[in-house]
């Protein structure tokens, strides 16, 4: 019996891609990439003294605060195109960065 195209467009709708979680993480570390190598170069090129230096190394120290600026749009530009699984993957992946960087701060703040 030939299906119906209500039948056909139901199991589209059904079959609609959530995402992936791995694409997830993926575009977090793609994210990092392309927004914090620039932006240390940046700092470090405009400053002509010993606190622009300062500068560069605390936007990469600091990685896990100043990544909010492109993770929460991306996070809800995923969310609005429905693809959860990609959504939940920036999500750990940004929380992992926050972690990492306030570990790493916090061993450095404790042996000065």
């Amino acid at each position: 019996m030939p299906e119906s195209n209500l039948d056909r467009g139901a199991r589209e709708v059904v079959e609609q891609s959530t995402g992936s979680f791995g694409r997830g993480l993926g575009l977090t570390v793609v994210f990092h990439i392309v927004v914090q190598a620039p932006l240390f170069f940046i700092l470090l090129a405009t400053a002509k003294s010993e606190r622009g230096l300062e500068l560069a190394i605390y936007s990469v120290m600091y990685i896990g605060l100043t990544q909010l600026v492109y993770m929460i749009p991306a996070i809800l530009f995923a969310r609005r195109r429905g693809e959860t699984k990609t959504a939940n993957g920036l999500i750990v992946g940004a929380s992992c960065t926050f972690l990492l960087t306030a570990t790493c701060n916090g061993f450095w703040v404790l042996n000065r």
